[in-house]
């Protein structure tokens, strides 16, 4: 499916409160259910944000340079990963479609 996601988070509330402790116990499938939810990645929506930030580096290129360089990301997927506290460390293969123009081979020195 193309996504990171967790399920069965754990979750345990410390507390001597005899009221706080019926109220987490309450409280923790719901919390564990919107945790889940908040914890599924899908690499399939990230694709446009990916391509808007893409296409900022190409204009400052292409300004600087005076090239015409346009890349359109067809799709990616992870390869590998690696879950490392506070992050996921992924392997990814994209396929892209390029095409440069370019108006001035001085550029290229």
């Amino acid at each position: 499916s193309n996504t990171f996601y967790t399920q069965q988070v754990d979750i345990k509330f410390k507390t001597k409160n005899v009221v706080k402790k019926a109220a987490s116990w309450i409280a923790e499938g719901y919390i564990r259910k919107e945790l889940e939810k908040m914890l599924k990645i899908s690499l399939d929506e990230q694709l446009p944000f990916v391509q808007q930030t893409l296409d900022q580096s190409l204009k400052e290129i292409n300004e600087a340079n005076g090239y015409h360089l346009k890349i359109k990301l067809a799709d990616f997927a992870a390869d590998a990963f690696q879950l490392k506290p506070g992050a996921i460390e992924a392997v990814i293969s994209a396929r892209f479609l390029m095409d440069l123009s370019i108006q001035d081979f001085r550029s290229l020195r």
